[in-house]
């Protein structure tokens, strides 16, 4: 019985120091975005609103499946308007350690 107290206090001590990441959204602008010979390392630098410069990754599409994010992000930075980038800070493309994009969002300039 003293087994399975031990036991169920460490359980109880590991699931409470385990953070699990939530979605974080960013708003700035895009000043630089590439393409890559290995897709999923395509790297897009936003400044965001208190002007740091933040690292991100498009994760490569499967086959055959339009490239909205890459889109977006050539959009954005070729046309200088604001966006909203959505990521999961423990959520990488599987190419450095840069957080994968969810999701982007170009907004009007005369907001």
């Amino acid at each position: 019985m003293a087994r399975l107290l031990i036991l169920a206090s460490v359980l109880a001590t590991m699931s409470s120091t385990i953070s699990m990441a939530a979605s974080v959204t960013v708003a700035g602008r895009i000043v630089r975005t590439q393409g890559h010979t290995s897709p999923s390392c395509r790297t897009v630098s936003l400044r965001n609103t208190s002007g740091s410069i933040m690292l991100f990754r498009i994760q490569q599409s499967s086959p055959g499946v339009d490239d909205t994010i890459a889109a977006t992000a050539l959009t954005a930075v070729a046309t200088g308007y604001p966006v909203l980038i959505s990521y999961d800070p423990a959520i990488t493309s599987g190419c450095g350690a840069e957080p994968r994009i969810d999701w982007i969002e170009i907004q009007s300039p005369n907001q």
